[in-house]
């Protein structure tokens, strides 16, 4: 199901609007169903639940202070067909930190289609939008391909950012695949930017996954302590590896690395687990 296949998606720094690391496991717009799924209504699993717990550390160049963030999810698939959750996330940056409140849902029109959103809430937000809002399809088109599209709207104090992100996955097998993104957006009604994305997803033997990330283009990232960060160009790498410890728990490991040009520097440790039950 959806909510859970979002943890792969580890490289897509420029197609979420979570923290730089916590983007593994965030947003609604990251990941396909799985290529088998969608030819079928699928059973439900005896694990119905997934708690997902992620921590991350990045550091910055110069003398800027360093980011932690942390994110708890738990999801509960109600039926074949839906999906619920709920997720809450801190982020520290330059000593200020917001906490953000997401509910989102996933549901399966018929075992090709499914549609997606998620409303994320940030009182009292320093660098983060106070309200995020999310909505996305997803197609199973043919045997190896599957068609991606999400729209989000960002409130800053400023004003809302659009994001508007087609994306497209080929299968190459069933746990390995390609997804590519391009993000169109608008910010406060008078400027427009774009960034494009590439995820490899490898499976690899006793169910661990290797996910390779590359993303270049401006994004609404912000830093209460770097003035006008917001919109500028990053070019982004990142590598995650999924190991599973047990077959109900799951390890996540991975670095990111960010350049935002003339900016900063950024590079993100990250290690969380994925439990089922």
């Amino acid at each position: 199901m959806r909510i859970a296949n979002r943890l792969l998606a580890c490289g897509a720094c420029l197609a979420a609007v979570a923290g730089p690391a916590i983007v593994i496991a965030a947003g609604a717009s990251s990941e396909p169903q799985s290529q088998a799924a969608q030819h079928d209504w699928p059973q439900l699993p005896a694990e119905r639940w997934t708690f997902i717990s992620l921590f991350s550390y990045s550091g910055l160049s110069g003398d800027r202070d360093g980011w932690n963030e942390a994110e708890f999810e738990l999801s509960y698939r109600t039926s074949p067909k839906l999906t619920l959750g709920g997720r809450i996330d801190a982020r520290d940056r330059s000593r200020a930190t917001d906490t953000l409140y997401t509910a989102l849902f996933s549901y399966r029109v018929t075992p090709a289609f499914e549609w997606h959103g998620a409303l994320r809430l940030a009182p009292d937000a320093d660098f983060s939008a106070r309200q995020t809002y999310t909505a996305g399809l997803e197609w199973h088109w043919t045997e190896p391909v599957t068609l991606l599209f999400d729209v989000e709207r960002l409130n800053f104090p400023e004003g809302p950012v659009d994001q508007y992100k087609p994306g497209v996955t080929h299968w190459f097998t069933e746990r390995t695949f390609l997804t590519a993104r391009y993000t169109y957006g608008r910010a406060f009604h008078e400027e427009s930017f774009d960034a494009v994305s590439l995820r490899l997803n490898i499976g690899l033997a006793d169910d661990r996954r290797l996910v390779l990330g590359i993303a270049h283009g401006a994004d609404p990232e912000k830093d209460a302590a770097v003035p006008g960060v917001i919109l500028t160009t990053a070019d982004t790498y990142s590598a995650y590896y999924h190991v599973p410890l047990r077959p109900s728990l799951e390890l996540i490991a991975g670095v990111e690395y960010e350049d935002r040009r003339d900016i900063y520097n950024r590079t993100t440790a990250t290690v969380g687990f994925v439990k089922r039950f």
